[in-house]
């Protein structure tokens, strides 16, 4: 098991709720639902966040375990903490 992940893997994992937002803000829409904007919105979001990841392509340290395991952390991990911008 490793202690860090791409950022393309969670853009991925984005890209497909982004998908079943979707799908929810049109279901809604064709019920007449008013949160259908709302999820519209959502979908949005989370895919521009999926797509800043994607091209991000950085290595994210999962639970701090890099700094646990005694390494510098030198090289491309960021903690997910700082990678808010």
């Amino acid at each position: 098991m490793t202690d860090t992940v791409n950022s393309r893997t969670i853009a991925a994992h984005l890209s497909t709720l982004a998908c079943l937002l979707e799908a929810e803000a049109a279901r809604a829409q064709a019920l007449g639902l008013r949160p259908s904007r709302d999820l519209a919105r959502e979908a949005r979001e989370v895919r521009d966040l999926g797509d800043c990841l994607w091209q991000a392509d950085v290595q994210l340290a999962l639970s701090g375990g890099a700094d646990r395991a005694g390494r510098s952390g030198s090289g491309n991990v960021v903690p997910i903490g700082s990678a808010a911008g």
